[in-house]
């Protein structure tokens, strides 16, 4: 069975990580370890971090998480002069809306920086734009770049998995005026794949015929657990960077 190893009521970050865009390094900061349902053997602690994420993307805890992460800014005494909370938003304005207006309100008010909520807006619904191909995560978002600009992005989303999303998050962010990006995320997916070898070698097409390694297979969920209804589940380790992270 797997194990939380910590307190799931922690509201701090546990995990430091550097993210390398180009020749620039950022830092992102994250609090829970989360476990994809891929593992189905884990213990309540486990569930509860699920459960704190689904419902922070179904908008029912956003203030909650925002206490959440308020505090673990000011416990990891970040240094935040001329600094704002930003996000990455959802594939939609009104889940962009729903999850994160209140949030951004909670953490810039518990932490004396700029509520930075409407420095990055969806354009256009992400479902509006299907036959649609390509790793560009960020085309459907506007940066509203001179409300950001000379100062450090906090920039915030729930569940870190590939990483992509961030790093083009980051670099569009510091080419369009940024003085600094600083990701703070509310968990980071779990894989027990410890480091990148060949799928051949690895074992990783076991299951699957090789044309049809891109297609996400469902996961099933316990009862006990209403799932987003537009949730991905992540379940791929950084480096093999195929997952749209943003549900």
């Amino acid at each position: 069975m797997e194990t939380l190893e910590y307190n799931h009521n922690i509201a701090e970050f546990r995990i430091e990580k550097t993210v390398t865009v180009g020749t620039r390094n950022f830092t992102a900061y994250f609090i829970h370890d989360y476990y994809p349902t891929r593992f189905k053997d884990v213990d309540d602690d486990i569930k509860r971090v699920r459960r704190l994420v689904y419902d922070f993307k179904d908008g029912r805890n956003s203030s909650t998480v925002g206490a959440k992460i308020a505090n673990a800014i000011s416990r990891k005494n970040l240094h935040l002069d001329n600094t704002c909370i930003c996000v990455i938003p959802a594939s939609t304005g009104y889940k962009t809306q729903n999850r994160y207006s209140e949030f951004c309100k909670v953490v810039a008010g518990a932490t004396g920086i700029q509520n930075g909520f409407s420095y990055i807006t969806n354009r256009v619904d992400r479902d509006e734009m299907k036959g649609q191909s390509g790793g560009d995560k960020i085309s459907t978002f506007d940066f509203h770049s001179h409300l950001y600009r000379g100062k450090t992005v906090v920039l915030f989303d729930d569940v870190y998995t590939s990483g992509t999303s961030f790093r083009q998050m980051a670099e569009k962010l510091i080419k369009t005026g940024a003085n600094n990006v600083i990701g703070i995320f509310l968990a980071k997916t779990y894989s027990d794949y410890v480091h990148y070898v060949s799928p051949e070698e690895a074992g990783f097409y076991d299951d699957y015929e090789e044309s049809d390694f891109d297609i996400e297979e469902p996961e099933i969920e316990p009862p006990d657990f209403d799932e987003p209804d537009d949730f991905e589940e992540p379940d791929i380790l950084d480096e093999f960077d195929f997952i749209e992270e943003d549900f």
